[in-house]
C-alpha cells in the first residue's frame, strides 16, 4: 500500500500525523546551510567600524571638556581682573564727600540692578544657544563639528 502525502498545508481527511513526519514531508533537513566567507568580512568591519566611532565620539568628549573647562579658566581670569580692577579704582577715588549716603545708596542699587539685568540676559542668550544646538539634526552637527 501507498502511504497518503504529508502536507504541511492541506490535511483534509484531519489525520494526526507526527511532527517528525511533517518535517521529513518538508525537506528542509535535506539542505545543507552553508555560511558565505563573505559574512566574517562583514561581521568584522562593521566591528572595527563601531570601534573607531566610538574611539572618535570619545575623543570628541574629551575635546569639548577640555575646551568647555578652558572657557571656564579664561572667564574666572577674566572675572578676577575686573574684581582687581574695580578695587583699584575703588583705592583711587578714595571716600566721596559730595555725595550723601542716600545717594550712594541709590547708585549702588542701580549698578545692582544692571549687573543683574545684564546676567540674565546672558543666561537668555545661553539658553538660546543651547535650544538652537539641541534642535540641530545630525548632519548639521556634524558639518558644523
Amino acid at each position: 500500500k501507498i502511504p497518503p502525502c504529508i502536507s504541511n498545508w492541506k490535511n483534509p481527511k484531519g489525520y494526526t500525523i507526527p511532527l517528525d513526519k511533517r518535517l521529513a514531508a518538508d525537506g528542509r533537513g535535506l539542505q545543507e546551510t552553508t555560511v558565505n566567507d563573505n559574512f566574517a568580512k562583514l561581521s568584522e568591519a562593521l566591528y572595527i567600524a563601531e570601534r573607531s566611532a566610538r574611539d572618535e565620539v570619545e575623543s570628541r568628549m574629551k575635546m569639548a571638556k577640555h575646551l568647555a573647562s578652558k572657557q571656564k579658566q579664561k572667564k574666572e581670569e577674566e572675572l578676577r581682573k575686573l574684581a582687581i580692577q574695580a578695587k583699584e579704582e575703588r583705592a583711587r577715588a578714595g571716600p566721596r564727600d559730595d555725595a550723601t549716603p542716600a545717594q550712594d545708596e541709590e547708585t549702588r542699587r542701580n549698578e545692582r540692578y544692571e549687573l543683574k539685568r545684564e546676567l540674565q540676559r546672558e543666561k537668555r542668550l545661553e539658553a538660546q544657544k543651547g535650544k538652537r544646538d539641541r534642535e540641530r539634526d545630525v548632519g548639521e552637527k556634524i558639518a558644523l563639528g
